[in-house]
């Protein structure tokens, strides 16, 4: 016997109208929907699970139409990278993005006691899913890239990945000087705040970064 998801107006129907023949069982199994989001193309692959005790590395392998390039889960809401051996249960959450092995980037954040969190985020997660994911408190804690600007809540990691890693150090006191760039979409604009010795050089790093 095969295997249904039942839809809202399946629901609605008589138990009876799922039996084949008199007096046979009829057999319902409670799953869950875990939702997919292919980065790319804006389709949705939606997958029942019968089980939140699943790894990720287990639900991707249970899908076939998962391409070798499309390895990797993020978080829906802060586009961290999710670890093949974390479970579904712990996470919480049923909405992922699909995304591929070129578009992850390592985030590290030095901390006031030399300590360091190292974690992966997606190329197009912005600053602000990096302080969401870490819980930081965006009105006093400032996120110090290459010990030269502190870049907007608003700005794409890609922006700012110049190697395989984006290198922080979580700062108390934001820099006091707020330099603003008009890209060529007028509707765009990127900010970023640093000291008044460094704003050229600042400048023009960001600049390039963002014409590359």
């Amino acid at each position: 016997m095969g295997v249904d998801v039942l839809t809202k107006d399946d629901i609605q129907r008589s138990v009876g109208d799922y039996s084949t023949a008199e007096n046979q069982s009829v057999h319902f199994r409670i799953s869950i929907s875990v939702q997919i989001l292919n980065y790319h193309d804006s389709t949705h692959i939606k997958i029942p699970v019968p089980s939140r005790n699943l790894t990720i590395e287990q639900l991707l392998q249970s899908q076939e139409t998962l391409t070798d390039v499309h390895k990797y889960l993020a978080m829906n809401d802060t586009k961290r990278i999710i670890e093949p051996n974390e479970i579904l249960l712990d996470l919480n959450k049923t909405k992922f993005i699909l995304v591929k092995e070129n578009e992850i980037c390592l985030v590290s954040i030095k901390k006031p006691d030399n300590s360091h969190d190292d974690q992966r985020f997606a190329t197009f997660a912005t600053i602000s899913d990096v302080y969401k994911e870490n819980q930081m408190d965006v009105l006093h804690q400032y996120l110090l890239y290459s010990n030269d600007f502190v870049p907007s809540i608003d700005t794409s990691l890609i922006l700012l990945q110049s190697e395989s890693s984006v290198q922080f150090t979580l700062i108390n006191q934001n820099l006091p000087v707020t330099i603003t760039i008009q890209t060529d979409d007028k509707n765009k604009s990127i900010i970023f705040n640093c000291s008044f010795s460094l704003t050229e050089n600042v400048y023009t790093r960001f600049h390039v970064n963002y014409l590359v």
